[in-house]
């Protein structure tokens, strides 16, 4: 996770006397007096402050404190993000086994509330060994993809308290609820890297003879340069199913025009070792070219404004659109390198059928508006700038945000297991840190004269979005990543367990899935803001390897 400041730095002078305050703990109510300071720092307008003051709080530790932090959540209107998602990460980061546990007890008491989801994809990044059991309870009796969430969670400790955890989870869910079964068998895969099948009985005898303390899990291979040097120990085996497919089953599409293509997909998919056919568009416009057998498109964005190609025509002027102006010439010859209404068509049908497709940028008035104009609209044409990620509220369940906000393992919250009394955050108690390290943030760059994502239909999920595009644009034109089912049904993705669900008969009845992003890779200022973006993509292979099945669209 990117761990930059949402907000400009506030006076240093103001960050200790808010902080000097809260430290001095009242005997008669210390827990009132730490709510008086927070509501304080909150309307001073500072997001730096506010997360010193929720540094302080969890600090304290306890029921209490996890309880004023929670209650602010629940209090934070839409278009708060900043605020938001500062006060989720600090309700994530108590590690005693009181205040970890008073959070556990609200999520399940709070299972519909988009902040629960929230909370519960914050504490990920918790590390103690006190979750375990104080998530236990929403693994029993929460509802699916929050089930799913705690599974995987515990599938990343080292402790031995989360096998116990899993172990009971799978004996409870055994010819109960068959998903969910599998998904805490993988997660126990993960977390031991032994293969024992989905037989409780066979996973107790092991974990008779194997119990330990505590035990390291293994990790992604490492060598690539990519997100999945550092991929989580659930998903590593599973993409591997990725990397043995078939080059045919993975369309990867580019301009003949190299100077055309702002990216290269291609490259990524090489350093992450995934099989994949690259085509130009002429190519995968042709009729000979089908699509039948593929589970996934991936577009490139390229130029798709007309301009001149007469070699004695010379660039002059200022850019628009990422072209000059012809100069010293008066014959041009005009080309454009959009797909045509055929190709769009061609690449909804493949959609329509129950394949996948990836797009960025351009993409989004080339192809998706055109093909599905009341589900996404191209906004506003930005300048090149750099803008602050954060996940939409609620859907940080969703399987294509797994791993987008990951903290480096050794920087995640540690500590809570000894049954003392106050939490721990990282970062030192006086003044704050430079960072208050308590939000779910990436900073993106999007490219000069990329078009902002509206997303019209009411069925699209906006996976994130941007405070500052928000601010700047305003609400409507907030997203920077979002996704949809292909005939615009519902996107319940994770949100209910799957039913017969055997691989390769896509979802919702056979529709596939789109997901666009606004942003290039290799444009980001940060490895882990490029891995956030690579992270997108990985899910979206492993999503359509897993719905689409390995044979592809029939």
């Amino acid at each position: 996770m990117s761990h930059r400041a949402l907000a400009a730095p506030s006076s240093i002078v103001l960050v200790l006397a808010v902080l000097a305050a809260a430290a001095a703990v009242r005997a008669e109510d210390p827990i009132r007096d730490l709510e008086k300071d927070l509501k304080a720092a909150l309307s001073g307008g500072d997001v730096k402050v506010v997360g010193g003051m929720v540094e302080v709080i969890v600090r304290h530790g306890g029921e209490e404190a996890a309880g004023l932090l929670l209650k602010y959540v629940e209090r934070m209107p839409e278009g708060a993000d900043r605020y938001y998602w500062t006060l989720v990460g600090g309700a994530a980061a108590f590690t005693d086994p009181a205040g970890l546990g008073a959070v556990g007890e609200w999520v399940l008491r709070n299972k519909g509330a988009a902040g629960a989801r929230d909370v519960l994809f914050a504490l990920r990044d918790n590390g103690s060994r006190a979750y375990a059991r104080a998530l236990e309870p929403v693994l029993e009796k929460g509802p699916f993809d929050l089930q799913v969430m705690v599974a995987e969670h515990l599938g990343e400790l080292d402790y031995a308290e989360s096998i116990d955890v899993l172990l009971a989870a799978l004996k409870r869910e055994e010819g109960r609820n068959v998903d969910l079964a599998a998904r805490i068998v993988r997660a126990m895969e993960g977390a031991t890297g032994e293969v024992l099948g989905d037989r409780p009985g066979a996973w107790e005898s092991w974990w008779a003879l194997n119990r330990k303390d505590s035990f390291r899990k293994p990790r992604g291979e490492g060598g690539t340069g990519t997100a999945t040097d550092v991929l989580d120990p659930i998903r590593t085996p599973v993409f591997e199913k990725v990397r043995e497919l078939d080059p045919e089953r993975i369309v990867v599409v580019k301009e003949e025009c190299e100077p055309c293509n702002f990216d290269k997909i291609q490259e990524i998919l090489e350093r992450m070792k995934v099989p994949h056919k690259l085509v130009t568009k002429k190519e995968f416009a042709a009729d000979t070219f089908s699509m039948k057998g593929r589970i996934a498109l991936l577009l490139n964005c390229t130029q798709i404004k007309e301009h001149c190609i007469c070699p004695t025509c010379k660039p002059t002027g200022a850019t628009n659109m990422r072209l000059k102006q012809c100069g010293d010439c008066n014959v041009h010859d005009i080309i454009s390198h959009a797909f045509d209404a055929k190709a769009v068509q061609k690449i909804k049908a493949f959609v329509e059928a129950g394949g996948y497709l990836f797009t960025e940028d351009w993409g989004l008035p080339e192809v998706l508006e055109k093909a599905w104009p009341s589900l996404v609209k191209a906004g506003e044409f930005q300048k090149e700038q750099e803008v602050d990620v954060v996940p939409s509220r609620g859907m940080t369940s969703h399987p294509l945000l797994k791993g987008v906000f990951q903290r480096p393992e050794d920087e995640r919250h540690k500590g809570g297991d000894d049954g003392g009394e106050g939490g721990t955050v990282v970062g030192e108690p006086e003044g704050g840190t430079e960072d208050p390290d308590l939000a779910a943030q990436h900073a993106w760059t999007i490219d000069d004269d990329s078009p902002t994502i509206r997303a019209v239909g009411k069925t699209v999920s906006v996976l994130l979005v941007s405070p500052k595009l928000r601010e700047s644009v305003g609400e409507a034109h907030e997203p920077v990543a979002v996704t949809f089912l292909a005939a615009g049904e519902r996107d319940d993705i994770d949100r209910r367990p799957r039913t017969g669900g055997t691989e390769g008969h896509g979802e919702a009845g056979g529709k596939g899935r789109v997901l666009h992003v606004l942003s290039h890779f290799g444009k980001q200022g940060s490895t882990e803001d490029e891995y956030a973006l690579q992270n997108l993509l990985i899910n979206f292979l492993l999503e359509a390897r897993r719905r689409v099945g390995a044979a592809g669209v029939r």
